[in-house]
């Protein structure tokens, strides 16, 4: 009898070692299929606009209403940024400024209220023209990890020097300058460079 409780119980181990290796399987299975279906949910193509970038690079919003997961965070801006000009949005944390940036930077959309450069509609510009003119640098750069001039080029060609850009915002680097070893003030930079 002692020889069966023996073999009965290395059944019950390796039974339990198999439930729980399906178990795993299956969540992974499902955390996939989740990460599809949220994947599939941003490759909606948004038709962007043809027009050419204006000449008055004014940006007007008039009665602008942004929203986030149905929370109203902005209701009716009206404001005007003349060229040359300087603005800082300040408020509480999860207030909406970096909403309100994101879109001023046609990267998200306006519950109502219409944003105008110039005398165009921003959704009307042309996505590379408005690229070209319009940047968003988060506060918190989350890039790779890697060295600070190959994060400033990735994703896309340039002639242009990324030392020079990082030295022309007070960041000296070199070919071993790391990007995670940056300060907080560092990174932004080389968020700033990238833009």
């Amino acid at each position: 009898s002692t020889v069966w409780l023996v073999v009965a119980t290395v059944i019950g181990l390796s039974s339990y070692e198999a439930l729980n290796s399906l178990s795993a399987a299956m969540q992974s299975a499902v955390e996939v299929s989740g990460g599809g279906e949220r994947l599939d949910a941003l490759d909606v193509a948004v038709p962007r606009g043809t027009a050419s970038w204006p000449g008055d690079p004014t940006i007007r919003l008039i009665d602008v209403t942004v929203e986030e997961e149905d929370h109203v965070l902005v209701r009716g801006a009206t404001l005007t940024i003349v060229p040359g000009s300087h603005l800082a949005l300040v408020g509480e944390s999860g207030v909406g400024k970096s909403t309100l940036l994101r879109a001023l930077a046609a990267l998200d959309d306006v519950a109502s209220g219409t944003i105008l450069v110039g005398d165009i509609e921003l959704s009307a510009i042309d996505e590379g023209e408005l690229r070209r003119h319009v940047a968003y640098v988060v506060s918190e750069p989350g890039f790779t990890r890697g060295f600070a001039i190959d994060v400033v080029s990735l994703g896309r060609p340039s002639t242009r020097d990324p030392h020079a850009d990082l030295g022309s915002l007070g960041l000296m680097s070199n070919q071993s300058t790391r990007f995670d070893e940056l300060s907080r003030g560092e990174r932004v930079r080389v968020a700033v460079a990238r833009s």
